[in-house]
Formats: structure tokens, C-alpha cells, sequence
């Protein structure tokens, strides 16, 4: 059965487009219908009793529990003052939306022949959350790979043939050695959790040697060669020279904490950002607060699903 999505936004024309397009995108998995007066809307939820609606006007705070039915902000914006609710980018490339959509449905489309799916979580503030976010992903999705690139590795508990693995699959990914494959294989085996982890280098300025070639060239070897479904990289500030490397991935996660020191940090960020604006568009990226929580709790679980991944 289709799952029942609700489309409220007094911007019809968009919400009619949005509306076609999950329709005829959803794999029949979703079915929408679009409005633009409560009235309407009231009458669907009465009569359909939908999934979620999704909802670029402001609905009372009391409609989702009044009413029984999930409220997902279609917000127009990107930007922390949203962390802590479940929104999705308005004005993103609508094949993101739907897998958006598809995630927090727990459905899939056919937008899984684009797999794997490469994350990026970077933040030029520390103790932010930016590890435990990597590392929820993995864990709550299957077939997943972690990357480590900071220049903290918080495991004391690493071996050395784990250490020795890591840095062969750094070696193999700057080199373009397909053996890369078998060291995934490897560091999957024993890493001692429920996805595989790349451990980082114990010198971190070797990561300024990776470049955007490099990480495109993994991907294209991993969808040729591998099973793996999403690839996360954990990224420090600091140990990147080739900041194009950002733009690599099919999204970049940005978490921020609200004291004035991280907020000055975030603002050379956003000079960053601007001065590559045909690589790395504003809807490319999710500014985002990260609970106090550890990776496999509930609360990073839902959190992780609420972002759409």
C-alpha cells in the first residue's frame, strides 16, 4: 500500500509540482495530493488519514497531536535554527527530497540504483558531535562504511593490525590500487561493531595529501566492486589541502554549537563555502546541532532518520 502524503503550502504552484513529482517518482511506494487552504487539508487528514503531511505554512503546534499525523516542515532554509525539528529543505533538486521523504518513511525507491551514497560530516568546532553523527549513521543503516579523517582518534582500544589496515587503505586510496577493495573487506571483519570502520591516520597531516580525485575515484571502485550502500567520511578541521573534497559528496553535514567562539568559527566557514558557489550550493549542505547522546541511542537514531539520509 502507498504510503499517504499531504502537501499544504499556499504556494499551490509549488506544491502541485512537488506533488506530480513524488507521484510519479514515489515507485508507487508514495501517493500525495496537494493544498493550499486548511480547509482541504483538514478534510484529507479526516477522510485519508495520511502518513505525514508536509508543510511549508505554519500549522498550530497543537495539529500534529490533535490530529494523529506527522508534521514535517518544508522549510526555506537550511540553518541550525532548525536542528531540533524534522524539516526538509524546500528548495532542493526534488530526487533529494523524495529519498528525503523515502528515509524517514522507511521505504526505498528506485533512487537506490544510485548507491553508494558518500556522506560528508565536517565542522570547524570541536566537541560538537560531529564523530557520534558519523558514526549513528553507520549503525542505523546497513552496509555502511565509516571513514575517519580527524586528527583525534578517540579509540584507545585500536589494535595495531586494525592501525595497519587503516593506513593501507589510505595508501591504496592515494595510489588507485583496486586492492582497496580487500582492505574494506578487512577492516569490516574485525572492527567489533555493526558496520566497518576506517580508523584515521596516526599522522594527521597525511590526509592533505587526499584530494577530490581521489574520493571520486573510490566511489565510482566501490559502485563497481562493493556492496557497501553509504560511505561516510569524518572529516577535522585542519587536515584538509584541497577543499574541493567537500564538494565530492552527495551531501555534507555541517554540526554547530551556539556559543560566540563556534559561531565565529562557522562564519569563516561560510567564506569558505562562497568561494566555491558552483560546487557546493546552499541546499548541498545541513547545518545541524547533534543531541547529547551516544551513537546507537534512540535519540541519535531518530535523529539520523529525521535528516532524510
Amino acid at each position: 500500500m502507498s504510503a499517504q502524503i499531504g502537501i499544504y503550502d499556499s504556494d499551490f504552484d509549488y506544491a502541485n509540482a512537488l506533488m506530480e513529482y513524488i507521484n510519479v517518482q514515489g515507485d508507487g511506494m508514495m501517493q500525495s495530493a496537494a493544498f493550499s487552504e486548511m480547509e482541504t487539508l483538514q478534510r484529507y487528514v479526516e477522510q485519508t488519514n495520511p502518513e505525514l503531511i508536509l508543510s511549508g505554512d505554519a500549522l498550530p503546534d497543537s495539529y500534529q497531536d490533535e490530529n494523529g499525523v506527522r508534521v514535517i516542515r518544508l522549510s526555506e532554509t537550511d540553518a541550525p535554527a532548525y536542528a531540533n525539528e524534522q524539516y526538509i529543505y524546500k528548495y532542493q533538486r526534488m530526487d533529494v527530497l523524495v529519498r528525503q521523504l523515502a528515509s524517514m518513511l522507511q521505504i526505498k525507491t528506485s533512487d537506490d540504483a544510485e548507491y553508494p551514497l558518500f556522506y560528508g560530516v565536517y565542522s570547524p568546532i570541536g566537541r560538537c558531535g560531529k564523530t557520534t553523527f558519523a558514526f549513528s549513521v553507520c549503525h542505523n543503516f546497513e552496509e555502511s562504511l565509516y571513514i575517519g579523517m580527524d586528527s583525534y582518534i578517540g579509540s584507545t582500544n585500536v589494535s595495531q593490525d586494525i592501525f595497519r589496515q587503516s593506513e593501507l587503505f589510505y595508501f591504496h586510496l592515494l595510489t588507485h590500487n583496486e586492492e582497496i577493495m580487500e582492505t574494506v573487506r578487512a577492516v569490516g571483519s574485525f572492527a567489533g561493531t555493526s558496520f566497518s570502520i576506517v580508523y584515521g591516520l596516526r599522522n594527521f597531516t597525511d590526509y592533505k595529501q587526499i584530494t577530490s580525485e581521489d574520493v571520486a575515484w573510490f566511489r565510482q571502485t566501490l559502485k563497481a566492486k562493493s556492496q557497501i550502500r553509504r560511505v561516510v567520511f569524518d572529516i577535522g578541521a585542519g587536515v584538509l589541502s584541497d577543499f574541493g573534497l567537500l564538494c565530492e559528496f552527495d551531501h555534507l553535514f555541517v554540526p554547530c554549537l551556539s556559543d560566540a567562539y563556534s559561531q565565529r568559527l562557522l562564519d569563516h566557514f561560510h567564506i569558505l563555502v562562497k568561494e566555491v558557489p558552483d560546487k557546493m550550493p546552499s541546499a548541498y549542505i545541513s547545518y545541524i546541532e547533534v543531541p547529547m547522546d551516544s551513537y546507537d541511542s534512540p535519540v541519535l537514531r531518530d535523529y539520523v532518520h529525521q535528516k532524510g539520509i
